[in-house]
């Protein structure tokens, strides 16, 4: 869908949204009428729904911008009304940190834990089909197969595969409650490490304290490992600026709406 408008009085612009409009009721419907209002131009993408995938490809061919959007670091579904979304430009995931100030991140209260040296588990946490594929080329299976036998190769402590808990509807920490199983803070209690390409766990995990190994173009890994190889020695960086930046990466509808958003990162 292309949006043509007037912005702050200036020029006629345009905004291309990819995302699936045929369902007035899914989540991108929120997020793409605040882009439409608080965005002045540029293709927007919701997540690799329908043809987006090879939309985003041909604008790396093409050496265009573009922008991604999709569920928050954190604060899924606060409120009724109050909703967090991510997004990043020619890019699914920031991999360099921004320098940003500490405010937005300080506004949830996160306690981030000191980081753990015990445990004995190793949790590998598969992302989903498509961005498995994006990344690795590989598919969530294959990934998790290759991934668990390069592990055992390097250590002798146990590994245990936890996939993403989906329901038709939802999944992640709203799929656990309503599939009733154990919630993934639970799971990493005794955690060596999580290793994961690009799941949004790595952010529950290094605030809890747990070591990351993920994939180089992973958001995670400016705090986190990138050689499996070095599994029994996870790093412990400083994750301050890191929590700082991914703070100023999402934003509410409003926000979006206001235009606040795209002054701060969108131009």
């Amino acid at each position: 869908m292309t949006i043509l408008k007037n912005f702050a009085n200036g020029p006629i612009v345009s905004n291309t949204l990819h995302y699936n409009n045929n369902n007035v009721n899914s989540k991108c419907n929120w997020v793409m009428d605040s882009i439409s209002q608080g965005w002045p131009t540029g293709s927007h993408f919701w997540g690799f729904i329908q043809d987006n995938y090879h939309l985003i490809r041909n604008h790396e061919k093409n050496k265009t911008d573009w922008w991604f959007w999709d569920m928050p670091y954190w604060g899924r579904y606060l409120s009724v009304d109050k909703h967090y979304w991510r997004t990043s430009k020619n890019c699914v995931h920031e991999t360099q940190i921004t320098p940003r100030p500490s405010d937005r991140f300080e506004e949830w209260g996160i306690n981030i834990e000191p980081w753990k040296h015990t445990g004995e588990e190793i949790l590998v946490c598969p992302s989903s089909n498509t961005m498995t594929d994006w990344y690795t080329q590989q598919t969530e299976d294959t990934w998790t197969e290759t991934t668990v036998n390069t592990i055992k190769k390097h250590t002798d402590r146990s590994v245990r595969v936890r996939r993403k808990p989906r329901t038709g509807k939802t999944s992640g920490p709203a799929a656990e409650a309503e599939l009733g199983v154990p919630s993934f803070i639970n799971d990493i209690q005794d955690a060596h490490a999580v290793v994961t390409s690009v799941s949004l766990c790595a952010v529950e995990a290094i605030a809890n304290g747990v070591p990351v190994f993920c994939h180089p173009l992973s958001f995670a890994s400016p705090v986190s490992e990138t050689d499996i190889s070095k599994i029994n020695e996870p790093i412990y960086p400083d994750r301050e600026s890191w929590f700082n930046h991914l703070a100023y990466q999402q934003y509410t509808e409003a926000e979006i709406a206001s235009g606040l958003a795209y002054s701060i990162i969108g131009q």
